[in-house]
């Protein structure tokens, strides 16, 4: 891999609205490259709950499903020093409480919950058994709990040095890197032959040892020094000496008496004994790439206690990989940037057009020609204080292609009795039949229109002089429902009133191939009244026929019919109307197509009128012609937002209709989003290397508790990452994924809660 495809991603938006097209953008171009991605949850402990939201909205955007790693310790921690009491019967409860809120917040994001895994467990094979009965209740999947272990909770003397804030007494940096990690804190505070028979235990079980005592007792010191020398006691990891200033000079003159290399690491913190005992509590332990040994522990343990067979059944089921409205609108937008078309827009004197043709310039989206008297134009532009210099103003009476547009108009319509003279009336003096000639001689790529011209007056030029692509009967169109947390697609709501089953099924080909142009997988549904053989009628047959007749066009279409719109959409209540028949749409479909207009057209302003939804259309690949017949009101103002592109040679309609600040807005985004690919930094982000280290080696990562890392599975099998959801990582990646020969989802989001 090259420098350039392994370098991070970074992108900062400081003290401004995140750039969500740049984020989305970077994310779509990362997937591309990889078969599947493992992305971080954010861990943020200082903002409670607002860190599950965040992580729902990042999860919902990026259309990954959610495995919470739940920490037990945390979920069941009872008191203000975080004692968790095992005893207590009730614990498993809290753990799956904890759990439950978790998944309710993604499900309220409509972010799909795959399941759960618990880790630092207490070691209880009847608390297993009522965590497995709570998780079934909440009908949450539960992968298995990993029990709290030794050889895991070790932290490097240096991490302690860190997270006290202490300073280092005796011992170099380099000696207290090399030094033993350990999970065992003993405080020693009154007498050291107390504590002598514990250490001594821990030296059989081979054990390290960080020792607590107070500043106030040099006595315990010293005598501690002897221990660490001494051959009877395991070797001590590090003493702490807690409280106080500083050692009394007769002191340290006793210490200096010993050779260096025979002191164990003394740090000084400033706090009591008891604050750094409970902040060592607090303390986790680090997996590094150069933590073989946790790694190799941490594999056995995950092959052990979770169940891997049923994660990886729910991540090879077939399933539909949504798209987030905000990635639909960033992938319109850099689609019609990398085109750059020219576009025609009729009503150019109409305020809201001039408002959009404003914003597209200023985000360089395509070129303009606007129609309409110049003077008027111009003063709107001044009103709303909107720069149209790169634009070019065109009065159709006063064009120099006029007689052109004229004679071709004429040519198309003369076997109609049209005239010369009628010709060039009709030209000069209707705006949608001048942009349309335009469009129809080659000299626009589209045209825009409808803000205050019918449906028909917009289509009816381009049905007569451009007519539908070569190989297509006819011209229908869609619109794109911008809904929570996805994208779905209504077609035919515009053009043809009571389509035929033959028609119907080329509906439904057109549509699905309009749909995966913009990014969303076509599953489609033919809509009625019935479900399936439910009922019968001309109706219900008519839509039954097409979906036989669209699958033999086009075999590897995925399409049913005859499903009603619940069935379609909501996985439960497919089961149910389905009655245990498969289907590969029902519940997840992403086309639905309406068997006739007067259906089609009131679903789908039902739909926006009742939602906050965004909705883009009326948007046809077989015509060179925009309808803007409807628009989204936010207040009582409305923004409407044109584009058009070309791809594959056919020409691809956009109407967008939202405010300008929605298009770049990521709402209640933390303004640090990170990209990151293990093969340069990811290994100084696990060792929580600072800005300046991390450059120092070559890499652009920064890390810190504000930003989240997405890491693709390859990265987890070389290392792992030191937070609560280590095990699960590696799991996934070394174990989990290459057991599978095909995988459905796209990727996965790991979460701890």
């Amino acid at each position: 891999m090259s420098r350039a495809a392994r370098r991070e991603i970074i992108v900062r938006a400081a003290g401004a609205q995140p750039d969500v097209a740049g984020q989305c953008e970077a994310y779509e171009a990362y997937k591309a490259k990889h078969d599947f991605i493992v992305v971080e949850g954010a861990s943020l402990k200082r903002a409670g709950d607002d860190a599950t939201v965040l992580n729902a909205k990042i999860a919902a955007t990026l259309g990954l499903p959610v495995l919470m790693v739940t920490d037990a310790r945390k979920a069941a921690n009872v008191g203000e020093r975080r004692i968790v009491r095992w005893d207590k019967l009730e614990w498993e409860q809290d753990i799956a409480l904890s759990t439950q809120l978790t998944a309710s917040v993604m499900k309220r994001n409509f972010v799909e919950v795959l399941g759960s895994v618990i880790h630092r467990l207490p070691d209880s094979k009847r608390g297993e058994t009522l965590l497995s009965e709570h998780f079934e209740e909440l009908k949450i999947p539960y992968f298995g709990g990993i029990p709290e272990d030794s050889i895991l909770k070790r932290v490097k003397v240096d991490d302690i040095v860190s997270a006290l804030g202490a300073d280092i007494l005796y011992g170099t940096h380099g000696a207290i890197a090399k030094a033993k990690e350990s999970s065992n804190f003993i405080s020693v505070v009154q007498q050291l032959s107390d504590a002598l028979a514990h250490i001594k235990i821990l030296k059989d079980a081979k054990e390290s040892i960080v020792v607590i005592t107070d500043a106030a007792r040099p006595d315990i010191l010293l005598g501690l020094i002897a221990v660490h020398q001494s051959d009877l006691y395991p070797d001590l990891s590090a003493i702490i000496v807690a409280g106080g200033s500083t050692l009394q000079p007769e002191v340290e003159i006793l210490i200096k008496e010993h050779r260096a290399e025979t002191l164990p690491p003394i740090i000084h913190c400033p706090d009591s004994c008891f604050e750094t005992a409970a902040t060592l509590a607090d303390l986790e332990g680090q997996l590094l790439p150069d933590s073989t040994k946790k790694i190799e522990h941490s594999k056995v343990l995950f092959d052990t206690h979770i169940d891997k067979d049923y994660i990886n059944e729910l991540l090879a089921q077939d399933r539909v990989v949504p798209i987030h409205p905000k990635v639909f609108q960033n992938n319109i937008f850099t689609k019609a940037k990398k085109f750059m078309q020219h576009i025609v827009l009729p009503e150019g004197d109409e305020p809201r057009t001039v408002q959009a043709a404003g914003i597209l310039l200023r985000h360089g989206v395509c070129k303009l020609t606007m129609l309409g008297e110049r003077k008027k134009i111009e003063e709107l532009a001044k009103e709303y204080k909107v720069d149209l210099s790169r634009a070019r103003l065109v009065e159709p009476s006063q064009s120099e292609n006029l007689l052109k547009y004229s004679q071709y108009l004429y040519e198309a319509r003369k076997h109609k009795g049209m005239t010369h003279d009628e010709a060039q009336r009709k030209v000069s003096s209707d705006v949608n039949y001048f942009g349309t000639c335009m469009v129809a001689s080659g000299d626009a790529d589209g045209m825009v229109s409808g803000a205050v011209h019918t449906t028909a007056d917009t289509v009816r030029p381009a049905l007569q002089l451009i007519k539908t692509e070569p190989g297509l009967k006819i011209a229908s169109s869609v619109f794109f429902m911008c809904l929570q947390g996805k994208v779905l697609v209504f077609g035919d709501c515009a053009i043809n009133a009571d389509p035929t089953s033959e028609e119907l099924s080329l509906i439904a080909i057109a549509s699905a191939n309009t749909a995966a142009a913009f990014g969303v997988e076509p599953r489609v549904a033919l809509l009625s009244y019935a479900t399936g053989d439910s009922n019968s009628g001309p109706l219900v047959q008519k839509v039954t026929d097409a979906a036989v007749i669209a699958k033999k066009k086009k075999p590897d279409l995925i399409i049913d019919g005859p499903l009603q719109y619940d069935a379609a959409v909501n996985p439960e209540t497919a089961k149910i109307k389905l009655k245990g028949k498969s289907s590969p749409v029902a519940g997840k479909a992403t086309v639905l197509i309406f068997p006739d207009l007067n259906t089609g057209n009131m679903t789908y302003k039902a739909v926006q009128q009742s939602l906050p939804n965004i909705v883009y259309g009326a948007v046809s690949r077989h015509l060179g012609t925009s309808d803007l017949a409807s628009f989204l009101p936010l207040g009582d103002q409305c923004v409407p937002i044109s584009g058009i592109f070309v791809n594959w040679g056919a020409i691809w309609l956009l109407r967008v209709a939202l405010f300008s600040h929605l298009v770049y807005e990521w709402e209640d985004l933390d303004p640090f989003f990170i990209l990151t690919d293990i093969h340069s930094a990811y290994r100084y982000a696990l060792a929580g290397c600072t800005k300046r280290e991390t450059e120092s080696q070559g890499c652009n990562l920064l890390f810190d508790s504000k930003y989240y890392s997405l890491n693709t599975y390859d990265a987890l099998a070389g290392s792992v990452h030191r937070k609560s959801g280590v095990l699960v990582f590696y799991g996934l990646g070394s174990k989990l994924l290459h057991s599978s020969d095909k995988l459905y989802a796209y990727g996965v989001m790991l979460l701890a809660t």
